[in-house]
């Protein structure tokens, strides 16, 4: 087992041409089939209006949706992540519970990939895109920062199998239906705490990714909120900002 897991580890750590390798699995892009997967999953993109909405880079910088993508082998993409993203895009209009009845190893790879997905694509961009000699805006060492979250997330190729332990901490909140059906997808994440929270239609998840559940076993500070159906902060924000300063 030790050897098994030393060599696991030894190849999600392997950053060599992070271009030709699966963000998930690290498989050589050269001999598997290669497929771009978007971070943003395309039916959110499509059922929210984002194509053109930007996320902001580390270095500043931003991004259209439609544009931030990461490499991906063909199985992953397809055995591995399309039922996640199936069983999300199915559910998130029926409200919370329904929600967490699709478990915390669902959620927790949901708002996890999309968390890494981010920083890999760093990866792969340069930090002055006017100029070809330029550094990407992350290195392999920062992303190596996170390498036990990626070991995490190969629950999705079920290699790895947690028992009586959760990575982090998530919680589901429902979400007022607002009249503008672009406002009903955004985004936020906090490279530092790990923390990762999206409004998706009519529920908000956040996602505290690295603290073992310690926020989660104080759930009943929270509790009060759930009968609530959560509104944004302003007319043209989400929700996030509004309890964010609980997590």
């Amino acid at each position: 087992m030790a050897d098994y897991l030393l060599g696991l580890f030894n190849d999600l750590n392997d950053f060599g041409d992070p271009r030709t390798q699966c963000f998930l699995c690290a498989a050589d892009l050269k001999t598997t089939g290669h497929t771009d997967e978007h971070v943003v999953p395309t039916w959110a993109q499509r059922r929210f209006d984002q194509w053109d909405q930007r996320v902001v880079l580390l270095n500043g910088t931003s991004i259209a949706y439609r544009q931030l993508t990461v490499p991906c082998c063909a199985d992953c993409n397809k055995y591995r992540l399309k039922p996640i993203e199936d069983s999300l895009a199915q559910t998130v209009g029926s409200g919370r519970m329904a929600v967490l009845a699709l478990g915390p190893k669902l959620l927790f790879l949901w708002l996890g990939k999309i968390f890494y997905w981010i920083l890999y694509r760093e990866l792969l961009l340069l930090a002055d895109r006017r100029d070809s000699t330029s550094s990407t805006i992350i290195t392999a060492d920062f992303l190596r920062q996170y390498e036990i979250h990626r070991f995490f997330l190969q629950q999705a190729r079920e290699l790895v199998e947690l028992k009586d332990f959760q990575p982090g901490s998530l919680f589901v909140f429902d979400a007022q239906a607002l009249p503008n059906r672009r406002l009903e997808w955004d985004m936020l994440d906090n490279v530092e705490t790990m923390f990762i929270g999206i409004r998706v239609g009519r529920v908000a998840l956040f996602g505290i990714l690295g603290d073992g559940g310690a926020q989660q076993s104080e759930e009943e500070i929270y509790a009060q909120f759930y009968p609530l159906e959560l509104h944004p902060y302003r007319s043209e924000s989400f929700v996030l900002v509004s309890v964010i300063d609980l997590l």
